[in-house]
């Protein structure tokens, strides 16, 4: 006589789904959420259990779990499956992969020439190359200050109206003398905030 003992799985309408917020390519020091969501799971109080590479991460009892990611061990392939508190549990979830690069720095453009007369307009565009995540960007004019005879320290200025919130680009309708310089842009995405390094400068002449 043959007897067959299995371990009790869950429901299969029940399945696990991993998700990793703010993108599945962050960025060193970046803070990264991974979720992972019961579908069919209605009340059902879940226990978590959380594998990178195959091998067992981190247990925890809610559904998220959160770190500042780095390059060499936060990067790699993430599960995760739910287990009830009578030893039932789910397949673990299809693997997610997790890319972590160095803090990026974005690319400044201008929409026309560098060399413009007054009353011209003229755009000042930002982007992170590679990213196709929601970032919003601030512009800033470089503003030389002489700290004594022999140094000048070089101070960011944020346009008046160049924000978070804003989007990737930056208009000066009408250009004026004072206008002319060099500018330099950051992105930021996340909550908490993550800042890009700001972009190399980019300059105008105004005649």
């Amino acid at each position: 006589l043959i007897v067959l003992i299995t371990m009790p799985h869950a429901e299969e309408t029940q399945k696990a789904v991993l998700s990793i917020r703010p993108d599945k390519h962050v960025y060193k020091g970046e803070n990264v959420t991974l979720k992972c969501e019961i579908q069919g799971g209605g009340d059902t109080v879940w226990r978590y259990i959380w594998t990178k590479d195959n091998k067992v991460y981190k247990n925890s009892t809610t559904p998220e779990i959160h770190f500042i990611s780095d390059n060499k061990s936060s990067t790699g392939n993430y599960s995760c499956r739910g287990e009830k508190n009578d030893s039932q549990y789910l397949e673990f979830s299809d693997a997610v992969t997790l890319n972590v690069s160095e803090k990026p720095v974005p690319v400044l453009s201008v929409s026309s020439k560098n060399w413009l007369t007054e009353g011209d307009s003229v755009t000042l565009s930002c982007k992170v190359k590679d990213s196709f995540s929601d970032w919003t960007f601030s512009f800033h004019k470089v503003v030389p200050c002489k700290v004594n005879d022999s140094h000048i320290k070089h101070n960011l200025l944020l346009l008046s109206d160049s924000n978070r919130g804003s989007g990737s680009s930056y208009t000066l309708s009408h250009v004026l003398l004072n206008h002319t310089g060099f500018y330099r842009c950051r992105g930021e995405r996340g909550n908490p905030a993550f800042s890009t390094k700001y972009s190399s400068p980019k300059s105008l002449w105004i005649t």
